[in-house]
């Protein structure tokens, strides 16, 4: 994260863009894994540094990418009477501890509590003598990061990448990428609002220039995963394509029409109880989130008639279609039950595709969840 060790003046020139790893930057009890800035409780290096420190070595906003740890830091070396963790913590592991005070399945030896500090914008846990002992990320952390990245004018939002090969690429597509980013920049938010919304054609874009942009990102981002399946293809290898719910691929460069080609299954992730990433309505709603000046966009329920519709979207497939229904529960984040589950399969027979996949992990799902597919063959 400190910009040095290599000579970014020189290297820039031949890449694309530049992971910056702003993480693993401190840990407890003095330091945060990952601040967005510096303050008089965080004192080390912070996103703020990495990023002009990359700037200052010749790295410039628009090709840098952020890394944000989905991990937490306690203390290195603790002595064996204050250990409370191990030093690297997994985000399942910080979650039971918030939820249960269990860590690895077994009770904490002091109470600890989630604090925040306003500066950095990042949270931590403390013990009851008020001292740090994890610094993590978590949803409220990671969305002040990602408003960051946007309002810095870092890579990402939905330009994603201007480097010389998108701009090639787009510009076979007929679209001026420096055009976008100047109507990006002149409309705001207002860039991304819609008109309307069909299952069947999605969201239609208010602006043209932001019309002609997605189509293009379509087409840009699939035929490139596209000429990678061919690729794998010629080795002998079967190729599955895990993606976003129809309507909201548009916005990541996914479109089902190029992709079915050239995929052997593709798995929509069509989960409505999950309030996490690769959920659709916590999808949703990061986007309205991240632009809540843009117009237009609907408030859809997550409930069996909106899932019938993004099945009615996929009819048609050229490939097999195998959509993604979550069995796992975690409670406040996957409040999935075996009636839910039932009632998702039972909409996918409805619809005449071959399958579903269970996700995430069979293993760790309730027995419940599973045994309710023996009572009805046909969900096997």
């Amino acid at each position: 994260s400190s910009g040095r060790y290599v000579d970014w003046k020189t290297a820039i020139k031949y890449i694309d863009y530049v992971n910056v790893m702003t993480y693993d930057m401190g840990a407890a009890p003095d330091g945060h894994n990952s601040p967005l800035h510096k303050s008089s409780r965080f004192t080390h290096r912070s996103w703020d540094e990495s990023i002009e420190a990359h700037v200052s070595a010749g790295v410039p906003k628009d090709r840098q990418v952020m890394g944000i740890p989905f991990y937490g830091k306690a203390e290195k070396n603790p002595s064996e009477a204050s250990k409370l963790f191990e030093y690297s913590v997994k985000y399942y592991e910080i979650a039971e501890i918030l939820e249960k005070g269990t860590y690895k399945g077994k009770s904490l030896a002091r109470a600890v509590k989630r604090q925040w500090e306003p500066t950095s914008m990042v949270p931590f846990l403390v013990d009851d003598t008020g001292k740090n002992v994890l610094s993590y990320d978590d949803p409220e952390s990671v969305e002040a990061k990602g408003l960051y990245v946007k309002d810095k004018g870092l890579l990402g939002g939905p330009l994603s990448c201007g480097c010389p090969s998108c701009t090639e690429r787009f510009a076979a597509e007929g679209v001026d990428l420096e055009a976008v980013r100047k109507e990006w920049e002149a409309r705001g938010d207002d860039f991304l609002s819609v008109s309307a919304y069909t299952p069947e054609n999605g969201f239609v874009f208010s602006n043209p220039v932001a019309a002609d942009f997605f189509k293009a990102k379509g087409h840009v981002v699939s035929g490139a995963v596209s000429a990678l399946a061919d690729s794998l293809h010629t080795r002998g290898l079967l190729v599955g394509m895990d993606l976003y719910a129809p309507f909201m691929a548009p916005f990541v460069g996914q479109d089902y029409s190029i992709l079915a080609e050239h995929a052997d299954f593709l798995k929509p992730m069509l989960y409505r109880k999950t309030d996490a990433p690769a959920g659709m309505g916590f999808e949703y709603e990061l986007l309205k989130k991240a632009a809540p000046g843009a117009a237009g966009y609907p408030e859809f329920e997550m409930d069996l008639p909106f899932l019938e519709s993004q099945l009615e979207a996929l009819s048609g497939s050229p490939c097999p279609v195998y959509p993604g229904i979550e069995v796992n529960y975690r409670a406040g984040i996957a409040a999935t039950s075996p009636d839910y589950i039932m009632e998702s399969l039972d909409a996918v027979r409805r619809h005449h595709l071959p399958g579903a996949v269970l996700s995430w992990n069979v293993m760790e799902a309730p027995n419940a969840h599973l045994a309710c597919l023996g009572k009805n063959p046909e969900a096997r």
